[in-house]
């Protein structure tokens, strides 16, 4: 495809790009999208796949800490017992934790997914 005239020579520039294109190679054929419903039942959103529980996760336990800190004595009647503050803290750290763990488990199920659909299981995953 590459050409040695090609900068001095604008024709066969134009020539080459006139030519047919190059086919792909498809493993499977390409689906038809003509209406909405079908671009619904193929397009399949990973992003919010990855990042949606993860951030109601992190929503949640940011909410739960700002409680800790603005009233950090005030225990709701459901407690049997006071809680150990320190417990509480305990939990609300271990949840922050919990939030880049989900995260990445959650990606890499994505991606082991995205795989196998694409039949590329010999392959490394990128």
């Amino acid at each position: 495809m590459t050409s040695s005239t090609w900068p001095a020579d604008p024709a066969s520039a134009w020539a080459e790009a006139t030519s047919e294109p190059r086919t792909i190679a498809r493993t499977r054929p390409v689906p038809r999208l003509d209406t909405a419903e079908d671009v619904a039942a193929h397009l399949q959103s990973t992003g919010l796949d990855t990042w949606g529980p993860p951030a109601i996760v992190l929503g949640l336990d940011l909410g739960f800490i700002w409680l800790l800190s603005v009233h950090p004595g005030d225990f709701p009647e459901f407690f049997p017992a006071p809680a150990n503050l320190a417990v509480l803290w305990s939990i609300a750290v271990l949840g922050l934790v919990a939030v880049p763990v989900l995260w990445l488990l959650l990606r890499l199920g994505g991606r082991a997914e995205l795989a196998r659909e694409n039949g590329t299981r010999d392959q490394p995953l990128p």
